[in-house]
């Protein structure tokens, strides 16, 4: 499996390489078949604490653990655990969204994938962007009290998106088209 490791805040030895790769290359069992993958292992130290996110692309869909606990590789341990869980799910939805159209809805197991997934939309909004700065979505944000705002930056003249992230630091996301 193809993979990157970054690591922030120490270096990392070959051991912690070795045992990354032994870790990441568990999930090659459950990534869905002919899809090319790229996957990303950040390792960060913040003070005592160590946080280790995975992110793997695949084909348009981004999946992504973050898991951070005082012991480095109980991090990596419970991101892969996490990831693992993740692209199962993934990989069944898939299956089931490709059965679904070969086989009758009526059928018992697919009738209670229905009841568990949140496919349907159930309400729509349509709201006016208006122009602002980062300052100024950043306190809509914190006004309405949501974890993301859309917004159109009046500095760049494009739509942008700020969300609050579990670190309790916010994200920005800039849509290229």
């Amino acid at each position: 499996m193809d993979y990157k490791l970054v690591t922030r805040g120490f270096s990392a030895t070959e051991a912690v390489e070795d045992y990354v790769e032994k870790k990441v290359s568990k999930l090659e069992k459950v990534m869905p078949e002919g899809d090319h993958v790229h996957t990303e292992v950040k390792i960060e130290r913040e003070n005592k604490d160590f946080r280790a996110e995975l992110t793997v692309h695949i084909r348009g869909a981004v999946v992504r653990t973050d898991e951070m606990t005082d012991d480095m590789y109980a991090s990596v341990d419970n991101a892969v655990d996490a990831m693992e869980k993740k692209l199962e799910k993934y990989k069944n939805k898939r299956v089931v969204r490709h059965k679904t159209s070969t086989r009758l809805l009526s059928e018992p197991d697919l009738e209670q994938e229905e009841e568990t997934d949140y496919e349907d939309i159930v309400k729509t909004k349509r709201f006016f962007l208006r122009p602002m700065n980062l300052e100024e979505a950043k306190l809509q944000l914190e006004m309405l009290g949501h974890n993301f705002f859309v917004f159109k930056n009046a500095d760049t003249d494009e739509i942008n998106l700020i969300y609050r992230r579990q670190n309790k630091t916010m994200g920005l996301i800039e849509f290229e088209v």
